[in-house]
């Protein structure tokens, strides 16, 4: 087959034209379908072409979620951390135009990780002498600062990082050098330099990708599980009724648990146990079971009705008795 004859589009069957070849493995792509790809996704050229068409039918699939997704907080000016703290879900975009563009949505469970990273340039400054162009005896440089965010990625098969750019390219500091002012777990400002140009823009990245940090370590605290809370809220209730219905329910879970400890076997009291997911059972002391004589050795504990000890969330204000924010899912400061 010759350099320049028509090449059809393995996926969708198209004419490809020129310069719109998208090679694969074992095809061609045409570039409207490579388009559809995950912006993630950095593996085209060694995929094969079955593999193209499940992951364009995975996004697919994601877009009709994308059409749902509303974030409830947005973090960045550039590419932008939107975060549904309602459905736990979060995507990494430019554009909150979800159903068009089609970011992929990801879950809680799913963020295992945040990397921040500042490169830094410096070009030297020269002076002019006898029409020449010398160095400054020591020598004088002007820096400026890119601002790169790294969020790690677990269970998906397309790819396991979004790396994107927090700064809307370099932000300058003159003859300031800022990179002693770098930390290794997020970022912070050491020395001041109020006075630099740039500083205001410089310190606005900083405290972007530090809550950028902030959030995508607090999804991985709550680990993707739903709490109660979490699902009282999707039905309704504010956040002081949630936390009094989930009262409730323990209440109800401690009376079922008394039931099956005076008439069942340790093996039931156990598999009930087993079962109540995020119930926390405080110990007890030996208690008969089983009639007369019978004392369960080594008994399970058994759980006190909970009193909840409440807190204000620092970043939305709202009430809670948990560990986690019922409205945000911010974790107890």
């Amino acid at each position: 087959m010759g350099l320049f004859d028509k090449k059809f589009c393995d996926v969708c069957g198209e004419k490809i034209s020129l310069l719109g070849n998208r090679k694969v493995d074992d095809g061609n792509l045409c570039k409207d379908c490579a388009k559809k790809l995950s912006p993630w996704f950095s593996e085209r050229r060694h995929s094969t072409i079955e593999s193209i068409k499940e992951q364009l039918s995975y996004r697919e699939a994601n877009r009709e979620v994308a059409s749902r997704f509303q974030p409830t907080r947005t973090i960045g000016e550039n590419y932008k951390l939107f975060i549904d703290d309602v459905n736990r879900k979060f995507t990494v975009s430019r554009s909150s135009n979800f159903a068009e563009d089609n970011p992929d949505i990801l879950d809680f469970s799913q963020a295992s990780g945040i990397d921040l990273k500042i490169d830094e340039n410096r070009r030297e400054l020269k002076r002019t002498v006898d029409g020449k162009q010398v160095s400054y005896n020591p020598p004088k440089y002007e820096y400026s600062y890119t601002f790169k965010a790294t969020i790690f990625v677990n269970g998906n098969p397309y790819f396991d990082d979004m790396e994107f750019s927090i700064s809307n390219g370099s932000v300058s500091t003159g003859e300031h050098n800022m990179s002693q002012g770098m930390a290794t777990s997020g970022w912070s400002v050491i020395r001041n330099f109020a006075t630099a140009p740039g500083m205001d823009k410089y310190q606005r990245y900083i405290n972007i990708g530090n809550e950028m940090k902030e959030a995508i370590e607090g999804m991985r605290m709550q680990g993707g599980t739903q709490t109660q809370g979490n699902q009282y809220t999707q039905m309704g209730f504010n956040s002081q009724d949630a936390a009094l219905v989930q009262a409730t329910e323990n209440m109800r879970r401690v009376e079922e648990l008394k039931a099956i400890a005076a008439t069942g076997t340790p093996e039931q009291l156990q598999e009930y146990l087993n079962n109540q997911q995020g119930f926390q059972p405080q110990s007890q002391p030996q208690m008969n079971m089983g009639g007369p004589n019978q004392q369960m050795q080594n008994a399970a504990p058994i759980p006190q009705a909970p009193q909840p000890e409440t807190w204000f969330c620092t970043s939305c204000g709202s009430q809670n008795s948990g560990r986690f924010c019922v409205n945000c899912g911010a974790p107890r400061g």
